[in-house]
C-alpha cells in the first residue's frame, strides 16, 4: 500500500476507490444476464417438468396394464418391470436449452410400489428402501395404529420413501421424553410447494377385466438434485451472486479508504510538526470524516519546511538556515526550485528534476 501512496497519491487511490464502488453499484442494479438466465428457464423449466411427468405417467399407466394381468401380484419384480416399461428417451435431449446452461442435468430418483385395493403393500422398488420401511412398519404396526397419524401403511410409505435416510428410526421416545419426529413427522408442504422443490406423486389404478380397481401403483418422483437447474429462480440465484461480489468488492474499497484517512493524517501531522501524529491518525480511524475535521482545524496552518524546527519563526524562502536561531533547516535543496529533498531521493517531488543526473553532472 506505500508504494501505491507514493507513486499515486492519497487523493488519487481514494477517488480510484470511490470510482470502482460506484461503477460496482451501477453493474449490480443493472444485473446483465439475470433477465437473460430468467427468460431461458422461462422456456425450458415448464416443458421439462411437463415432459418429466408425463413420460413417467406413461411409463406408470403401462406397468399397472401388465400387472393386472399377472396372478401372483405380491411376488412382482417392479424393479425389472420398471426397466422394462421406463420410458428411454432423456428429458434434457428433448430439450436443447438445457445443454447451454452450466449445470448438468441430474438424474431423478423414481420410488414405485404397488398396494392392493385396501391399500396394504404387495410390492416396490427400489427394495432396500421398501424391505426397510415395511419391516419396521411391521415391527411398529400397533404403536402406529394408536398414534392414529398414519391412515395406512400406504400413507406411511408415501412420507419416509424418500427420506427413510434423514431421519431417525432407532427408537420410538427421543432424548427428551418425546415421541421421535417419525412418529408424527410433517413436512408443512402442500403438493405445490412439494412440486416447487422437485417432488411429484403420480398414481396408477390397477383394474381387472371387468373394470374394477384391485390394486394401486404409486410413484414418488425425487427431482431435488435439480432444484437450482429447474424449480428455482436462476436470475435469483445470479442475483445473490452479483450480491455476493459486489459487497466483496465494496468492503475492500472502503477498507481502502478506511486506511488511507488516518495513514494521510498521520503523514500530515509529522509533516506539520504536529506533536503525537499517532493520535490524531487514530481519532480519524475510529471517528472516519469527524476526527478528520477536528483535524484540520486544529492543525498548524504551516508545515515544518515554512518555519524553523527549533525556534519556530518563518523561514524565507529557499532558505538553508535559520536567520533567527541558526539552525540549518535542510540539509540538501533541489537545484531546479531550492525546495527541500531528501539525500536518497532520486527526482525532486515539488518539479520532478533528476537528483541523480544533477549529482553525476
Amino acid at each position: 500500500m506505500k508504494i501505491l501512496i507514493n507513486k499515486f497519491g492519497y487523493i488519487k487511490i481514494a477517488l480510484i476507490a470511490v470510482v470502482v464502488i460506484l461503477v460496482n453499484w451501477s453493474i449490480y442494479r443493472l444485473e446483465p444476464g439475470v433477465a437473460g438466465a430468467r427468460k431461458r428457464q422461462a422456456n425450458y423449466a415448464p416443458r421439462y417438468i411437463e415432459q418429466l411427468i408425463n413420460k413417467n405417467q406413461r411409463s406408470l399407466d403401462s406397468m399397472a396394464a401388465e400387472i393386472a394381468t399377472h396372478s401372483d401380484r405380491e411376488h412382482i419384480d417392479l424393479t425389472a418391470l420398471y426397466s422394462k416399461h421406463k420410458t428411454k428417451d432423456q428429458v434434457q435431449d428433448v430439450i436443447p436449452e438445457l445443454l447451454q446452461e452450466d449445470r448438468e442435468v441430474q438424474a431423478y430418483k423414481a420410488y414405485i410400489w404397488l398396494s392392493d385395493s385396501v391399500q396394504n403393500f404387495a410390492a416396490g422398488t427400489p427394495p432396500q428402501t421398501f424391505s426397510f420401511l415395511n419391516e419396521f412398519y411391521g415391527k411398529h404396526k400397533t404403536l402406529i395404529e394408536n398414534d392414529k397419524f398414519y391412515a395406512n401403511q400406504d400413507e406411511f410409505l408415501l412420507t419416509f420413501v424418500d427420506i427413510s435416510d434423514d431421519l431417525d428410526f432407532s427408537r420410538t421416545i427421543s432424548n427428551s421424553g418425546r415421541p421421535s419426529q417419525w412418529r408424527f413427522y410433517q413436512t408443512n408442504e402442500s403438493i405445490y410447494e412439494q412440486r416447487q422443490k422437485g417432488i411429484f406423486i403420480l398414481s396408477s389404478n390397477v383394474t381387472n377385466s371387468e373394470g374394477q380397481k384391485i390394486g394401486q401403483l404409486t410413484m414418488k418422483l425425487d427431482d431435488a438434485d435439480n432444484y437450482y437447474l429447474i424449480y428455482t429462480d436462476r436470475g435469483e440465484e445470479l442475483h445473490k451472486n452479483h450480491q455476493r461480489y459486489m459487497w466483496f468488492i465494496n468492503v475492500f474499497c472502503v477498507l481502502v479508504i478506511w486506511y488511507l484517512l488516518p495513514s494521510w493524517v498521520y503523514s500530515d501531522a509529522k509533516r506539520r510538526g504536529v506533536r503525537k501524529p499517532m493520535f490524531w491518525a487514530f481519532m480519524a480511524l475510529i471517528s472516519h470524516f469527524f476526527g478528520l475535521a477536528i483535524y484540520l482545524i486544529a492543525r498548524p496552518k504551516t508545515t515544518v519546511s515554512d518555519g524553523c524546527p527549533r525556534c519556530n519563526k518563518n523561514l524565507p524562502p529557499y532558505s538553508e538556515y535559520c536567520p533567527h536561531c541558526g539552525f540549518q533547516v535542510a540539509d540538501q535543496k533541489c537545484p531546479g526550485c531550492h525546495k527541500s529533498v531528501e539525500e536518497d531521493w532520486a527526482f525532486c517531488s515539488a518539479c520532478g528534476t533528476n537528483l541523480k543526473r544533477q549529482v553525476d553532472e
